[in-house]
């Protein structure tokens, strides 16, 4: 059948029937007069519409259009309500359109004559045109006239002379100009001038559909030729060959008030709608409505693969809606403004793209527009359609067997890379993955300084707030040599600009899971810390908590897996990891404290604590090692001992011990106005002391982060002593107690001095004795630190550390409470007194001894009769009796002490009784955490001391400070790099484990194929790595950092045939357990009780049921 002969049978054209009178004028509603209606006299007054008015009828307007210079363009006049399919086979097997693999719908018109944007926009649809293109056809649909939007597309085609690029003009035939339908209604082959403008088909569309719904209204022909046009569109997508989601974005180029239709008709089929912004007309009025409207996800609507979310409307944005919509069309419209709130009811579906900024990519904006609209399953077969080697296209195999050049891979790769970026920026990690696992982008060389620098100024990513770790060193080559280092910055990237999901995955990726796991719930935790908003902070907490269970997961899965390969782990990671960072320091931190209850730690700090394990800490005493105990002598086991931290604890305790009972003794009975030997041994000890505190002081750490304001932090590359004094404190608060305590012996220490020079300073003398007794105190409050070891010890001191710090909001509270009792006590009790400084001591003496239960109402009901006290001023100020109080006070004071006693003793007390319980009950439920914390904390804490004790310290950090002088340097043997690797792969291979066990308890599913792309045996192996226990360290060798498939594949080859034998054995021994009982049962009943099976049995063959016939039924 021909194209005339076809058209004619299957198109329709549509034509008023059904006369509806316009304002008691000789017209119809569809602007034909009376004369032209076939039945003039069928009238009906009712609202004029398509299926009541009109009938189809034969197509009679189709052919070609000849414009001149042999430029030929065709056309046809079709029924608005044709069927999709009808049209798509017109389009596809009759005029022969290639297929899309993108359709771009372009609506809109221009206000004037002259586009001030057309430029712009030319190179903006240059630049979409050549990144999405990938040598496959490109649908761009419009009006297909020679005017406005239309024209300037098509001359942007005409322009770039491109084979891949399809215009398709789908236009209104009651949109036309009437003689522009005069001439095609009356010549076979109409002749329309090339250069003339209006509506008109234009030359530069070879091909038109001129939709008729059989009316000529403006009104009614803009609406149903743009849902004709939509529904046109998303027909297309459902139905192309090779791939079932087939890309379809919505442009809008300024436009009048029915531009809106299309808008809506695009938002209704759930198409994506890019509103350019800066082009004027109704594009700017919805791009300015929609940044100012507010989202309402209580009204989100969608079914179960996508949810949509609404827009708040209120009084508000109808002002702004009415406010914006006359200002491009002065009359008010409320229809108008009801189709721009109707636009806003699919957020996700809307993008704004301003055209006036420099850095806008209409690439990028088409690239967001389909990952907000489209769910997982098809953004990953849009991304799918770029890859190298397709895996959902049905055309995949044959697209991979091509011989694609250097110049088109590395097209594809530019393009896939803006997905990548996109992915990330979005959170949606099932498309990052998607494309790093199937090789879309080679990160090396994608992941440049300067991408990685874009990517942290566009999310106003910079260092967190009081973060010690230098997170985003300044790097020097342009691009990264590993994907360590690339997941590495990308993880922390996403940590700190909240995409967990990303954040997650880039872990997964990297290498040193433990440490970066850990450093991740670091950062978090910082930020929470310094985070205002109550929300923000308790998901950035959760994210916390996520990582560091992640780590627990993974130390735990490594324990069970292989002990000894996990205590190798941790002891790889302390110093030499990608972070370049401490991985004890951030295992003590306090949001970490969870992982030393963990076996694989505990068990490695108990090494630590016997001097088995020596871990690799910067400036101690001690080579970083694990020793050998079965191949040790009892001399190097004496020594190891000797030098151990438990050896070094105990030696500490036993002297810390000594000193207190020098002091005590000192201050009992040898505390004279005369110098004494033991004051010069208690001053040498207190040296000592001060020695290894500055010891500690300078091998502290400094943090490398200040905080310079509270939005900006800067990189501080020099050593501060603010900085280094605030991690000294921080990171141990018994070094509070300790500076505190010597510092109190010093001014002790002065005043003895000062009366050994003057004994006649009794003063001096007896405040001496004060300091020093309250500096013994302190002292002896530090043998708890030693206590801290003890598992139920540690907790107790930490519950004491935290009630001390619930008590100081109360201690406020309550001086304010005593102050205003003891004024108003006093001045009604006492008025006008004289000022004196006892006088300022009684107010709040009394009113605190209250708390105690000291009422003083013998004081209060005192009286003159009884001789307690006298009101003569004489007697009362030279101290013989007190005085009395007034007798208003007698009646008014005892009403403020029970009000005084009432918020103080039952209100303050029990709140802060109730605060102590919170506080030991949330310590009590951390129990087992913190006792493994302390314990490690103190174990490292004497791993890096001397192992002398003061006061010997000091000679022993000379004398090592002589031999590292006069000791040859050694460079350290570096580690064997295969060994390195293999530790990483076998951490990996853990990791993987762990999460895949944590998804199949969840529930969840990995993101699977969307084709069946793998035979039975793949299927078997993925279901094994990703449920089964992994193999053990020894089978685990990948030098690139991945698992070995052939070696899966193998394991499950092995498997299968183990099961095979299993199988074959236990039919083996059914048989001969049923052989067995049957003669035992034939011996018992005799030869004639039961029949026998006429089938010889031999020793060899193997039994089944047949071969009984049912006999072992009956028995």
């Amino acid at each position: 059948m021909d194209e005339n002969t076809w058209i004619r049978t299957h198109i329709r054209q549509r034509k008023c029937t059904v006369f509806s009178r316009l304002d008691d004028k000789k017209s119809c509603k569809c602007w034909r007069r009376e004369s032209e209606h076939p039945d003039p006299d069928s009238i009906n007054d009712d609202e004029w519409s398509t299926s009541r008015n009109t009938a189809p009828e034969p197509c009679r307007n189709y052919g070609k259009i000849d414009f001149g210079k042999g430029k030929i363009s065709k056309y046809v006049r079709i029924d608005v309500q044709t069927d999709m399919s009808v049209v798509e086979h017109l389009l596809l097997e009759v005029w022969r359109l290639p297929q899309p693999k993108w359709i771009f719908s372009v609506i809109g018109d221009v206000h004037g004559h002259t586009d001030t944007r057309a430029n712009e926009v030319r190179c903006q649809l240059k630049g979409l045109m050549k990144a999405l293109s990938n040598g496959q056809n490109i649908w761009i649909t419009t009006e297909g006239i020679h005017f406005g939007i239309a024209k300037m597309v098509g001359e942007y085609i005409k322009d770039m002379s491109s084979t891949y690029i399809t215009p398709v003009g789908v236009y209104a035939w009651g949109g036309v100009d009437e003689e522009v339908i005069e001439e095609l209604e009356t010549e076979k082959c109409p002749r329309l001038p090339e250069e003339a403008k209006g509506n008109r088909p234009s030359a530069l569309y070879k091909h038109h559909l001129l939709v008729d719904d059989g009316s000529f209204n403006q009104s009614h022909v803009h609406k149903s030729f743009q849902e004709f046009r939509m529904a046109l569109e998303t027909s297309m997508t459902k139905h192309s060959k090779g791939t079932s989601s087939t890309p379809l974005v919505a442009l809008l180029y300024c436009g009048w008030s029915y531009v809106l239709d299309g808008v809506i008709s695009a938002i209704e089929n759930n198409v994506p709608v890019i509103v350019l912004q800066g082009t004027g007309g109704f594009a700017d009025v919805l791009a300015r409505v929609f940044n100012r409207s507010k989202e309402d996800r209580t009204s989100s609507s969608g079914g179960k693969d996508k949810e949509w979310t609404g827009t708040v409307i209120d009084e508000v944005l109808r002002g702004q809606v009415k406010v914006e919509f006359t200002k491009v069309q002065e009359q008010e419209d409320e229809a108008g403004q009801y189709k721009i709130l109707l636009c806003l009811q699919k957020r996700e579906l809307i993008t704004v793209v301003n055209i006036d900024n420099v850095e806008t990519t209409l690439v990028n904006a088409v690239i967001q527009a389909l990952l907000k609209s489209k769910t997982v399953p098809e953004v990953l077969q849009i991304l799918d359609y770029y890859m190298p080697a397709r895996l959902f296209d049905g055309e995949g195999a044959a697209a991979a067997a091509l011989n694609i050049k250097e110049e088109k891979r590395k097209h594809l790769s530019e393009t896939i890379g803006m997905f990548l970026l996109q992915a990330m920026l979005m959170d949606q990690a099932q498309s990052v993955q998607f494309i790093i696992d199937h090789k879309g982008v080679d990160l090396t060389t994608f992941f440049t300084n300067a991408v990685i620098s874009n990517l942290c100024e566009v999310t106003d990513c910079s260092q967190p707030q009081e973060t010690t770790y230098n997170l985003f060193p300044h790097a020097t080559t342009t691009s990264y040599s590993t994907k360590k280092n690339i997941f590495r910055l990308l993880m922390i990237w996403a940590v700190k600009t909240d995409r967990p999901k990303c954040a997650a995955l880039f872990w997964k990726k990297g290498t040193h899971l433990l440490t970066s796991s850990l450093l991740a719930a670091s950062v978090l935790r910082s930020r929470s810390e310094n985070e205002e908003n109550i929300g923000r902070k308790r998901t950035l907490k959760d994210q916390a908590e996520s990582f560091q269970d992640r780590a627990i997961g993974l130390i735990n899965k490594c324990y069970d897996d292989n002990k000894e390969k996990t205590i190798e782990l941790i002891q790889s990671q302390l110093a030499d990891n990608i972070w370049q960072e401490d991985l004890l320091r951030c295992s003590l931190a306090t949001d970490n404290w969870r992982i030393f209850a963990e076996d694989g730690y505990t068990e490695y700090t108990q090494r630590v604590w016997w001097g088995i394990v020596n871990p690799p800490i910067q400036d101690t005493y001690k080579t970083p090692k694990q020793l050998n105990i079965e191949e040790e002598s009892l001399c190097a086991r004496l020594v190891r001992l000797v030098i151990a931290p438990v050896t070094t604890y105990t030696l500490n305790l036993l002297f810390y011990m000594c000193f207190l009972g020098i002091f005590g003794h000192t201050l009992l009975f040898e505390m004279k106005k005369e110098f004494s030997v033991l004051e010069g041994i208690l001053a040498g000890w207190w040296l000592t002391f001060v020695w290894e505190e500055i010891r500690q002081i300078v091998k502290t750490k400094p943090a490398e982060q200040c905080k310079c304001c509270r939005d900006k932090c800067q990189c501080c590359c020099s050593w501060k002593l603010c900085s280094v004094l605030k991690t000294y404190f921080s990171d141990n608060y018994w070094n509070i107690l300790d500076c505190v305590s010597l510092g109190v012996f010093l001014v002790g220490a002065i005043l003895m001095t000062i009366v050994h020079l003057d004994t006649t300073r009794s003063d001096v003398y007896e405040a001496a004795r004060v300091v020093l007794s309250v500096d013994i105190m302190f002292f002896t409050w530090r043998i708890l630190q030693y206590l801290a070891i003890i598992s139920t010890m540690g907790p107790v001191l930490e519950m004491i550390f935290k009630m001390i710090l619930d008590l100081f909001p109360f201690l406020v509270i309550m001086l304010v409470f005593i102050i205003s009792h003891g004024l108003a006590a006093h001045s009604l009790l006492y008025p006008n007194r004289d000022w004196s400084p006892e006088a300022l001591i009684d107010i709040p003496k009394s009113a605190f001894w209250n708390l105690f239960g000291e009422l003083g109402l013998d004081e209060i009901e005192a009286s003159e009769t009884q001789g307690a006290c006298s009101s003569d001023p004489l007697i009362f100020e030279n101290g013989t009796k007190d005085e009395c109080p007034s007798s208003l006070g007698k009646y008014s004071v005892p009403v403020l002490l029970a009000l005084h006693m009432l918020l103080l003793n039952v209100l303050l007390l029990n709140i802060l009784i109730a605060r102590f319980s919170f506080t030991f009950q949330m310590v009590h439920d951390q129990t087992e955490w913190l006792a493994a914390w302390q314990k490690a904390k103190v174990i490292l804490e004497y791993y890096s001391k001397p192992p002398l004790p003061p006061p010997f310290n000091v000679f022993f950090d000379v004398g090592y400070f002589i031999y590292a002088r006069c000791k040859t340097a050694r460079v350290a043997p570096k580690e064997d790099k295969i060994v390195n690797e293999e530790m990483d792969s076998w951490e990996r291979s853990m990791g993987e484990y762990y999460l895949a066990t944590e998804e199949f308890k969840s529930g969840s599913e990995q993101i699977s194929s969307l084709g069946d792309k793998s035979d039975t045996k793949e299927d078997m192996v993925k279901m094994i790595r990703a449920i089964r226990e992994p193999p053990r360290s020894e089978e685990v060798a990948s030098a690139d950092n991945r698992i070995d498939m052939s070696k899966v594949e193998g394991l499950v080859d092995a498997l299968s045939t183990q099961v095979r034998k299993m199988k074959s054995d236990l039919e083996k021994t059914i048989a001969a357990e049923v052989r067995k009982e049957m003669k035992l049962f034939r011996e018992q009943c005799g030869p004639g009780r039961i029949g026998t099976s006429t089938t010889p049995v031999t020793d060899n063959h193997v039994l089944t049921l047949d071969d009984y016939g049912g006999e072992e039924e009956n028995a």
